[in-house]
């Protein structure tokens, strides 16, 4: 080998030192991981607002005014909120950021609730300006499974509660909503405005009671509808339960089952999950 030839191999060897302590450059932004750098002080983030239980809008400042950033927000990260109270958010999707030398870029992150026995967070909710990361090796193979991603939004939160809190019956879970994806499916499917759907839900939360006394062909039709929406009713006492309580009806502890049976997680290490493969739920 030449004397130049070796030097040009000493010069790269160089450069790639230097690029290895500089962080992954890719195009010439330098990757860095969400939490270091909040961590090392290289960006500055604040929640911008909050949609429901599924997603935030995050402002992330790139402090340098040299480097370009390439952000990296991993599933596990967890914002905290101020209030004891009010439940934390937790990723459940990795997402990249791709911020110039000093630009704000607010960039959507889905999010699922971590704390089950906690207030919602609302678009008033005060986070705290430092984060976390949430070490639970389950969280990681539900939420990276393309399962889970697909899932609805209550599948999505009721696994990741059963994860974190193991409520040990239907009936020790927090209840949700029906979930904006519901809605927009139903209004589709069915050709019914979001106004008659809405009359429809208000009824059925105000008089529950009327869902055990509806003829049985409109109880079939409506469970059909709910099924095909993305709520599997087994019975009337799902649509009660449902509306009274937002608690998870036997179908969707059935298709957690299988969500984490797909994602890797044991499901009969779960009692409410065990129970619901028994009908006992």
């Amino acid at each position: 080998m030449t004397r130049k030839m070796l030097a040009t191999a000493a010069l790269v060897l160089v450069l790639v030192g230097l690029a290895t302590c500089m962080g992954l450059a890719t195009n010439g932004q330098k990757e860095v991981d969400f939490v270091e750098a909040v961590e090392h002080g290289l960006i500055e983030f604040q929640i911008h607002d909050i949609h429901g239980l599924v997603s935030i809008d995050l402002d992330v400042r790139n402090r340098s005014t040299d480097d370009s950033l390439r952000i990296v927000i991993l599933p596990g990260v967890v914002f905290y909120s101020v209030d004891d109270e009010v439940q934390d958010l937790v990723v459940v999707r990795k997402v990249v950021a791709l911020v110039a030398p000093g630009e704000h870029k607010t960039v959507t992150v889905p999010i699922a609730c971590a704390d089950m026995t906690d207030a919602q967070p609302t678009s008033g909710t005060q986070f705290e300006n430092h984060i976390g990361r949430m070490n639970l090796s389950t969280l990681q193979m539900l939420v990276q499974s393309d399962a889970y991603q697909e899932a609805t939004f209550r599948i999505q939160q009721f696994a990741l509660w059963l994860l974190i809190d193991q409520p040990e019956t239907r009936y020790d879970f927090s209840g949700l909503g029906l979930g904006g994806d519901f809605f927009s499916t139903f209004e589709s499917l069915f050709d019914v405005s979001e106004d008659q759907l809405e009359s429809l839900c208000l009824t059925f939360a105000m008089y529950p009671e009327r869902i055990m006394a509806l003829p049985d062909d409109e109880y079939f039709t409506l469970s059909i509808a709910f099924t095909v929406s993305g709520i599997p009713i087994k019975d009337r006492q799902d649509l009660y339960d449902l509306f009274t309580l937002g608690i998870p009806i036997k179908g969707e502890l059935a298709q957690i089952y299988s969500l984490f049976e797909t994602a890797g997680i044991d499901p009969t290490g779960f009692p409410v999950l065990a129970a619901s493969t028994m009908g006992t739920t």
